[in-house]
C-alpha cells in the first residue's frame, strides 16, 4: 500500500438519522445517485415492538431480508467476534479496505473516543463508519453518533485501537457482527422507482398491515415476537398507551422514539415531492401535500414537547407536558390517516406512462366543444367532464407548402409546452406524459401562415385497462416472480441485473404456459401490449383469449411463428368485451446452450378505435 491518505467519498444523508443501523448504510449506498429513487421507494412502512418493561423499538418494513443494511444496492462482508480476533492489526486492515474502495462499519466503545458524550464517563458499545486515514496526522474519518445524531469526525489511530480491542472484551454486544465491510453495487443506470410498490406500501402502513413476504429483524435481538408487533399507523396507539402508563424505559427514551416516528413523517414528504418530481402528479394530489406537510409541523411540536420533558424529568415528571403530549398524538393520528388515505387514493392517478413503440389511440373531437379564436390564431377543445388521458397526439391533415410548424400546447392542468420543430408528416405534436384530469386543451399557432383547425385531430391513449387488477399464471419459477408480486400489469419495465420485477415461469417449461388477468369486471378491449424479458429471445407464437359466458377460453388473436423481440408490442384484435383476459404461448423456444426460459416485463391492456 503506497498512499498515505486517503477518503472515500460519503453522502452525510439527513434523512433517517435516528436509527444507527440505517444511518451509516444509507450514507455508503446514497453516494451512487442511481440509488436515490431505491431510498424513496423503500423506508414507507413501520412496524413498533411493545416490550413487557413498557419500552419499544421502532423499525422500517422492508422488500429485503433488511433493509437497514441496504442490501439491494450493497455488497456487505461481516466480521463476527471470531473472525474479529483474527485481525492481527485492526489499523492496517482499516486501511487496505480503504484503499479498495471498501467502507468498513464498525463498533467501538465510545468510552475511548473524545468526540462522544460518553468519552471516559460510560462504556457503550455503538456501531460507526470508518471512510478515509491520514497516516500523516494519523487519523481516521469517522461518521458516528457521537451526541443525537450522526456526524462526521476525525478520530485517532490510537484511539481506534483502544475502543476497538474493549469492544472484542467486552460481555455484551449489540450484534454478533462486529465489523462490516460494504462495497457499492456497481450500477449503469439509476434503480426504477415503483410508484405502485410505493402505493402498496403506504396503503399496508394506512391500514396498519404488512406485506407476508416482508421479514423483519431488530438486530441486537435476534429474534421477534411477532405477536408483540404493531404496524403503521397503530404506531399512535403504542405511543399513547406507553406515554399514557408513565412506564420508566419509554419515558427515559421518549425524544428518541418520537424523534424516529418524525423522521418517517419527513420521509413520506421526500417521498411525495419526489413523486411530484419525476411524475405528472394531479392537482389534487399537490394540495394534499401540502397539507400533509402542515401535518409534519404539528408533529414538530409534538418533539418539542418530548425534548422538554426529558430535559425536566429529573426535577419533576412534569405531567401537564405529558398530557398535552399524548393529546396531540391522539389528534395527529386521525388527521394522519384522512390525509394520508387520500394521498393513497390519488397516487393511482398519478400513473407514469410506459414507452410503447406502436401507440394508439382514439378521437377526442368527437366530444369536445370547439371555440377559435377571432383572428384564427388558437383553437380550444373542452369537454364537459374531465379526461381521462394517458398520451395525446395532435395532426394537422392540411397541406402545407411550409413545414416549419411552431405552435403552443396548454392543458387545464396548468401545463404548457412549446412546439418548435420541422415535422415531414401531419403529426405536431406527441406527449406520453400527459394529466390525466384534463378538461381543455388549448393549441396555439406561432407561425405567420394561417392554419385551418377544422383539419386538426386530436387523438388519446386510454389507460392501462389491467393496471391494479390481479394476474394469473400457470407456473411461476420463485414466490417473487408470482405474477402477483412481479407487479407484472403495471406497464414499468424493470429490467435491473437481479430480474426480481419479471414473471418467470418454471425454468425449463414454455409451451403451454400463460399469463393472464382478472379485470373483475366485464370490460372491452381490442389490444394487448407485451414485454418480453432483455435476457430472453425465446416467444414466436402465442394465442390471446378471453373468458366467454360459458367459462370458456375462445381465442381472440394469434400470433405465429415470428419472433416478438425485446421490445413493448401492440398486438390489435376486433374489440370483445370480457371479465378475464389470458396469454397462452404455443412456440417458446430454447436458446443457443439449450435453455428455456420464458418471462415478461409486463402485459397492458387497451380499448382502442384507431390505429397508427
Amino acid at each position: 500500500m503506497n498512499n498515505e491518505s486517503k477518503k472515500l467519498k460519503l453522502v452525510e444523508q439527513k434523512s433517517l438519522r435516528g436509527m444507527c443501523w440505517h444511518a451509516t448504510a444509507l450514507c455508503v449506498a446514497l453516494t451512487n445517485e442511481h440509488n436515490i429513487p431505491w431510498f424513496y421507494e423503500n423506508y414507507v412502512n413501520m412496524n413498533c415492538m411493545k416490550y413487557d418493561d413498557g419500552n419499544i423499538d421502532l423499525e422500517y418494513c422492508g422488500n429485503s431480508v433488511n433493509i437497514g443494511k441496504a442490501r439491494d444496492v450493497l455488497e456487505e462482508n461481516n466480521f463476527n467476534l471470531h473472525n474479529c480476533r483474527r485481525i492481527d492489526n485492526i489499523i492496517e486492515f482499516l486501511k487496505e479496505n480503504i484503499e479498495k474502495d471498501i467502507y468498513v462499519g464498525i463498533y467501538l466503545d465510545q468510552f475511548y473516543l473524545s468526540m462522544t458524550r460518553r468519552y471516559k464517563k460510560e462504556h457503550k458499545l455503538h456501531n460507526s463508519l470508518i471512510y478515509g486515514y491520514d497516516d500523516h496526522t494519523e487519523t481516521f474519518n469517522i461518521f458516528i453518533q457521537a451526541f443525537d445524531r450522526f456526524e462526521s469526525f476525525i478520530v485517532s489511530y490510537a484511539e481506534i485501537v483502544e475502543s476497538f480491542q474493549e469492544c472484542l472484551d467486552a460481555d455484551y454486544r449489540p450484534s454478533p457482527n462486529i465489523i462490516t465491510l460494504y462495497t457499492i453495487r456497481p450500477t449503469h443506470r439509476p434503480y426504477p422507482f415503483n410508484l405502485i410498490r410505493f402505493a402498496n406500501e403506504l396503503g399496508n402502513y394506512i391500514s396498519a398491515s404488512v406485506e407476508p413476504n416482508h421479514t423483519f429483524m431488530l438486530e441486537h435481538l435476534g429474534y421477534i415476537y411477532k405477536e408483540n408487533l404493531v404496524y403503521g399507523i397503530d404506531i399512535y396507539d403504542v405511543l399513547i398507551e406507553r406515554l399514557s402508563m408513565k412506564a420508566e424505559n419509554m419515558l427515559n427514551y421518549i425524544r428518541r422514539r418520537t424523534n424516529a416516528f418524525f423522521e418517517h413523517k419527513k420521509m413520506l414528504l421526500e417521498r411525495f415531492e419526489y413523486i411530484i418530481k419525476e411524475f405528472k402528479a394531479t392537482s389534487r394530489f399537490k394540495n394534499l401535500i401540502n397539507e400533509f406537510e402542515e401535518l409534519i409541523e404539528d408533529y414538530y411540536v409534538c418533539l418539542s414537547l418530548a425534548i422538554k420533558f426529558e430535559n425536566n424529568m429529573k426535577q419533576d415528571k412534569n405531567d401537564n407536558i405529558l398530557n398535552k403530549l399524548i393529546n396531540r398524538l391522539k389528534g395527529l393520528k386521525q388527521r394522519e390517516l384522512e390525509i394520508l388515505g387520500k394521498i393513497y387514493v390519488e397516487l393511482f392517478a398519478v400513473e407514469k406512462c410506459s414507452h410503447i413503440k406502436n401507440a394508439f389511440a382514439e378521437n377526442l373531437i368527437e366530444s369536445a366543444e370547439k371555440t377559435i379564436g377571432e383572428n384564427s390564431d388558437y383553437v380550444m377543445y373542452s369537454w364537459s367532464e374531465k379526461q381521462d388521458i394517458r398520451a395525446m397526439r395532435i395532426f394537422d391533415d392540411t397541406p402545407m407548402l411550409n413545414s416549419d410548424r411552431r405552435f403552443i400546447v396548454e392543458y387545464s392542468s396548468g401545463d404548457k409546452e412549446y412546439v418548435s420543430k420541422t415535422i415531414d408528416s401531419s403529426l405536431i405534436y406527441e406527449s406520453d406524459k400527459i394529466r390525466n384530469d384534463i378538461d381543455w386543451v388549448k393549441i396555439t399557432n406561432m407561425t405567420n401562415q394561417s392554419i385551418d383547425f377544422d383539419h386538426f385531430t386530436i387523438e388519446i391513449l386510454k389507460p392501462n385497462c389491467a393496471l391494479f387488477k390481479r394476474a394469473f399464471a400457470s407456473s411461476w419459477d420463485q414466490e417473487i416472480s408470482k405474477p402477483e408480486k412481479a407487479f407484472i400489469v403495471d406497464g414499468i419495465d424493470y429490467n435491473s441485473d437481479k430480474d426480481f420485477q419479471n414473471w418467470h415461469a418454471i425454468a425449463g417449461q414454455g409451451n403451454g404456459e400463460y399469463i393472464g388477468v382478472d379485470f373483475e369486471e366485464e370490460i372491452e378491449f381490442n389490444t394487448i401490449v407485451m414485454k418480453q424479458n432483455k435476457w430472453l429471445n425465446s416467444i414466436y407464437s402465442f394465442k390471446i383469449q378471453v373468458l366467454d359466458a360459458d367459462d370458456q377460453w375462445i381465442t381472440v388473436y394469434h400470433h405465429i411463428d415470428k419472433d416478438i423481440g425485446n421490445e413493448p408490442e401492440s398486438f390489435t384484435f376486433d374489440a370483445v368485451k370480457s371479465r378475464k383476459m389470458r396469454i397462452v404461448f404455443t412456440d417458446v423456444r430454447a436458446a443457443s446452450d439449450g435453455w428455456i426460459g420464458l418471462s415478461l416485463d409486463y402485459v397492458e391492456v387497451y380499448h382502442c378505435k384507431k390505429q397508427y
